[in-house]
């Protein structure tokens, strides 16, 4: 099966643009990530959703979209993710597999390359 050329993205949306968090605090409404858009941007009159908090979400999906094309559906490991047993991870060109959870919310985001590493093991 061959690839959809449509979903070959290299370039990040609004790599350069003007970008706002949709969770900054100076948005009026603010907004929730979890939530996403309230009630209040379907209705006639109601609020518009901000170009820049647009140009932010789109960077967001065209940032993992541009990395699973260059690296395949396995991301580098990164210690802002949470990994759940049996993630999969890529660290200095090798693959890693999970041995338990870690990563910010377990106070543990430990380098699957580190030295006695207890969390990662090398596929």
């Amino acid at each position: 099966m061959t690839r959809d050329v449509a979903g070959i993205v290299t370039d990040k949306w609004a790599d350069n643009g003007d970008r706002i968090d949709p969770d900054d605090s100076s948005l009026s409404p603010p907004l929730n990530r979890e939530e996403g858009w309230d009630i209040s941007y379907s209705q006639i009159g109601g609020n518009v959703p901000r170009r820049e908090v647009w140009n932010q979400l789109m960077r967001e999906l065209f940032g993992f979209i541009v990395d699973s094309n260059k690296y395949g559906s396995i991301a580098e490991w990164s210690q802002h993710i949470d990994y759940v047993h049996t993630a999969f991870t890529m660290r200095s060109g090798k693959l890693y597999v999970s041995l338990e959870s870690s990563g910010p919310s377990t106070s543990d985001s430990t380098d699957p390359v580190q030295s006695n590493n207890a969390k990662w093991t090398l596929y």
